[in-house]
């Protein structure tokens, strides 16, 4: 009875802890609206609001479904896809890299349909973000200028700045003040897209050189960790002093991750690309340190998924597998379906009833790794910054 007790005024201070947050510091993104998810156009998924939801509520019970299926439509053709956004009514955007037109899978309908304008060329766009308006940002890699979908108006327009250059940034991640911070790959600096004023500006240091990051992850101070793939070490990307400050262990060398995820107490999981095992940096001691399971090889990942039990799916890219990552026995195990081929995907997205879709590189088709959850996160969580991302 006393446990009980406990509970229920933990979870009353919860709630009065977040209604104060959105009172007097709002960080509201999305807009929900009349399709069954909210029938009020409710406002949902501030930034304490999504990080309490992640740091207190990472306990869902996985029942089992230990299998990975295809999913949607076939014959997606190869480089077609990398990285997805979940949308506001549950589908989920599959951003085109080669395939030249933006596709959304429906996991009700189970398809996967062409959407927005076409002829978007090769190479185009690597990660997107959502935006406060329920828009999707495309993350330029060749095509040199941001584009947005939009889902009301079924079009995809280019917007801010153009002339960004060939190869110049791998992911995106949304910012406190509804701005996106675009992340360098081959850039050299940071940029960051505003909505409002639609530019897209060079912000914090200058100066990182070819294939430096792939992927940022919001951090619950607001500041940005972008991940490393060939600069040798973290950065932190800090939008109050604009800065870009090198963060935790260098020495990492060429190639090594791919992506990162937001851990339930507030490290930073590191994809491994070619560095044969997931790193962890802990922003208040200021380490990277070596977690997991060792010896994956090259080419292994692109992009981690936090799922309810606390836990962070790998996304094959030449491994073969999905692999989960669990913090708390300090391994990585795989599981699913294995034989799953070489640079298959790129990126998974969490869905509503606790599948991960794995969106299609070279795979052809999406996948979906089926743990089911007993209770997901909130659908305003998996919206937010922290979670919907490359």
């Amino acid at each position: 009875m006393r446990q009980l007790a406990t509970i229920i005024l933990f979870s009353l201070l919860l709630d009065s802890v977040s209604a104060q947050f959105e009172q007097y510091n709002p960080y509201i993104t999305y807009k929900l609206g009349t399709d069954g998810i909210s029938n009020n156009n409710k406002f949902v998924a501030n930034r304490l609001d999504s990080w309490l939801d992640i740091k207190y509520n990472s306990n869902g019970v996985d029942i089992g479904l230990n299998t990975t299926t295809a999913v949607g439509t076939g014959g997606l053709g190869s480089g077609a896809f990398a990285g997805g956004v979940l949308l506001n009514d549950g589908k989920v955007l599959l951003v085109p890299y080669n395939k030249g037109q933006c596709y959304v899978y429906d996991p009700v309908a189970n398809t996967t349909t062409a959407v927005g304008t076409s002829g978007l060329g090769a190479n185009a766009f690597f990660g997107g973000v959502l935006l406060k308006d329920g828009k999707v940002l495309l993350v330029p890699y060749s095509k040199g200028q941001c584009y947005a979908y939009d889902p009301i108006a079924n079009t995809t327009t280019a917007v801010g700045t153009s002339g960004l250059g060939a190869t110049a940034f791998r992911g995106g991640v949304l910012l406190k003040d509804g701005k996106v911070l675009l992340v360098p790959y081959s850039k050299g600096q940071c940029y960051v897209y505003d909505p409002v004023a639609n530019t897209t500006t060079a912000v914090g240091t200058s100066g990182f050189g070819a294939y430096a990051f792939i992927g940022g992850v919001l951090m619950k101070d607001g500041k940005v960790l972008l991940v490393p793939y060939s600069k040798g070490q973290c950065y932190v990307y800090d939008p109050v002093a604009n800065t870009t400050t090198a963060v935790g262990t260098s020495g990492f060398g060429t190639y090594a991750f791919a992506g990162g995820v937001l851990l339930n107490d507030g490290k930073v999981l590191l994809v491994p690309f070619s560095k044969g095992q997931c790193y962890v940096y802990d922003p208040v001691a200021n380490t990277t340190t070596a977690v997991g399971t060792s010896g994956f090889g090259a080419y292994a990942f692109i992009g981690g998924v936090l799922m309810k039990d606390g836990k962070v799916l790998l996304v094959p890219h030449n491994k073969g597998q999905c692999y989960v990552y669990d913090p708390v026995a300090n391994t990585t195990t795989a599981v699913g379906t294995g034989g799953l081929g070489f640079t298959a995907f790129i990126g998974g997205v969490l869905l509503k009833d606790g599948r991960v879709l794995l969106v299609p590189f070279d795979k052809g088709q999406c996948y979906t790794y089926n743990s089911a959850f007993a209770k997901n996160f909130s659908f305003g969580t998996l919206l937010s910054a922290y979670l919907n991302k490359l």
